[in-house]
This record gives C-alpha cells, sequence and structure tokens, in this order.
C-alpha cells in the first residue's frame, strides 16, 4: 500500500537564527513531504531571505497575526492527504516524518504525535528540562497531535485563531471527540529549542500562564489546574500543621521556610521515581521539582495579569516570541 503524501506546515514569526536548521532536516527526511510550507507571521528578522534561500514555499502574511492564523494559513494551502505541523526552532530526525504518519494506516486513527527532547541541553536549565521530557513522554497519553487527517481538520475549521497559547489542545481535543483516536508514537522523536538560563524560562512560564488563563476561561474548561490547587493547599496546610504541633503558631514562618526546599520533590514523588525508567538521573528530576515550582508561580503571575488585560489584549501581547 502506497503512503499518503504528506504536507508540513511551519509558522514562523522572527526565526532568522534556526529557521534554516529546522527546514534543512526535514528536507532530509527519509519520507520526503510533497511539500513544506513556510508561513512567515510578519518577521521583523531577515527571517524571509533565509527562507527564499531554501526548496519550499514561502507564505507571508504581511502582519504578526499570531500561530494560529500562520497554522490555519497554511492548513488552507496543503494539497497533502496528511499534514504535519512543525516548529520552526525544532529538529527533525531522518526518520521523523515516516515513523510520525505510520499509524494512519488504521483508519480509526485521526491524528499522531511524537516525542521531543531539548536540542543541544548544555546549560543547568536546559538539562533539568531535558530529564522531564524524558520523564513526562515515558508515560505520555495523547491529547493533541503534530499530524493530522487535512480532510478532518478542514471540516473542524482548524485552529481557534483566538488562541495565542492552547490552541494546539483545543485543535487536538475537539479531533480526538469527533473523529477518532489520537496516537502517541514513541519513536517519532523530534528535538526542540528550550530556554537555556532561568530569566527566559520564567518569562515562557509567565507568558504561557498568561495564554492559559484565556484558554481556560473558555466553556468547559477548569479555570484553576488541579495541580495548582493542591499545591495552593499543600504548602500552607503543611506549614500550619507543623506550627500547630510545635505548639505555637509563631513557628509557622519557620517551619514553611525548612519544609519549602522539600515539598517540591515530595509532592511530585511519583515523577522523581519515575526517572530511572526514563534513563534520567534522579538529581535533575529533583533539581526540575524546584523548577517547576519557580514556574507555578510565574505562571499564576501571568494568569493575573491576563485576567486583569483581558483575552483580546493578552492574544495581542503574546504573538510572536
Amino acid at each position: 500500500m502506497s503512503s499518503p503524501t504528506i504536507s508540513v506546515v511551519i509558522p514562523v514569526h522572527n526565526g532568522e537564527k534556526w529557521v534554516r536548521e529546522c527546514v534543512e532536516s526535514l528536507l532530509r527526511q527519509s519520507l520526503p513531504a510533497i511539500e513544506i510550507i513556510v508561513v512567515d507571521d510578519g518577521s521583523t528578522d531577515g527571517t524571509t531571505r533565509v527562507v527564499g534561500e531554501l526548496p519550499v514555499r514561502l507564505i507571508e502574511l504581511g502582519m504578526n497575526a499570531g500561530r494560529a492564523r500562520a497554522r490555519n494559513t497554511g492548513l488552507e494551502a496543503a494539497s497533502g492527504e496528511l499534514i504535519v505541523f512543525a516548529e520552526d526552532d525544532g529538529w527533525y530526525p531522518d526518520h521523523y516524518l515516516e515513523r510520525l504518519i505510520s499509524p494512519f494506516e488504521d483508519a480509526g486513527v485521526a491524528g499522531s504525535i511524537g516525542p521531543y527532547r531539548v536540542l543541544r541541553p548544555d546549560t543547568w536549565v536546559a538539562r533539568c528540562r531535558d530529564a522531564e521530557r524524558a520523564i513526562h513522554f515515558a508515560r505520555y497519553s495523547p491529547f493533541t497531535a503534530w499530524a493530522y487527517r487535512t480532510a478532518a481538520i478542514r471540516q473542524l475549521g482548524g485552529f481557534d485563531e483566538r488562541l495565542e497559547m492552547g490552541e494546539d489542545v483545543d485543535l487536538g481535543r475537539r479531533v480526538a471527540r469527533l473523529c477518532g483516536r489520537i496516537v502517541h508514537v514513541p519513536d517519532a522523536l523530534w528535538y526542540h529549542r528550550e530556554p537555556a538560563d532561568l530569566r527566559r524560562f520564567l518569562r515562557r512560564r509567565f507568558r504561557a500562564g498568561a495564554g492559559s488563563l484565556v484558554y481556560r476561561l473558555r466553556p468547559g474548561n477548569a479555570l484553576v489546574p488541579r495541580r495548582a490547587l493542591a499545591a495552593g493547599f499543600v504548602f500552607p496546610a503543611v506549614g500550619v500543621i507543623t506550627a500547630f504541633s510545635a505548639g505555637q503558631i509563631a513557628w509557622l514562618p519557620v517551619a514553611t521556610a525548612l519544609l519549602l526546599p522539600v515539598l517540591p520533590p515530595l509532592l511530585r514523588a511519583r515523577f522523581v521515581s519515575s526517572a530511572p525508567l526514563a534513563g534520567v538521573g534522579i538529581g535533575y528530576a529533583v533539581a526540575w521539582t524546584w523548577l517547576e515550582l519557580a514556574g507555578w508561580a510565574a505562571a499564576f503571575a501571568g494568569s493575573a495579569w491576563a485576567l486583569a488585560t483581558g483575552p483580546a489584549r493578552v492574544h495581542q501581547h503574546l504573538r510572536g516570541r
């Protein structure tokens, strides 16, 4: 049976430094796409010059309209039976497309997704994130996808352009509900650039918190994630219980300060204990729990800012990077 044809869509905004590496990795695939469509989302650097030197189709939006609009533009232009959405700051091994689309031989499969690791994790923050990705995908249950049947997502209207973050999750859940299964393909591994230092990490989490709030304000979504609710209860509760057990409420600040360093790995004990099974050092898994706590705080601040700012202004602010 012949393989279905594949279109690859890459939205990009100010990706001059890395888009060439991404595209060239996709041009080397063992199962080539019939087309690679790069949608320039209003870049102000040399992105269009770099992409213009490559054998791909370039579509320029002429304005920074957001990732959802850029992806939908690529979806409208795609001619392949399957469509794969790629990240402009990603790198894709030679067999990525071949492995990613393998589940589509089953007519009941509507989407597929592969795991990703951090591209060149050469800092402590990046190595902690790489460890988290390895553990996360070792027990991953998919709720969104990178590859879809083109006709199916066209019928669903593509990505929700009111969202700048969570638009992929939104589409994936609609596809799984209305079109068929989404399959995780463990060997369809790819690599993604991640923040290399704490400042960039917290900035990304702040933006993610802001974008997440806009997504969660939609009907049917919980406003506050269950994990955040649990953390918000457990941290004060442990401090209060410890203080009362000591017989003096005045111990509360001291007890909380003493417990805070060990609470993140305790709250994520299952995550930390999974590290050896994922081939990850426990030290990096423990370190990630502290980074994750800082990330939750930054995301909460981003959500609070978004709540005060309003969805329309948040969407405009989050466009690009």
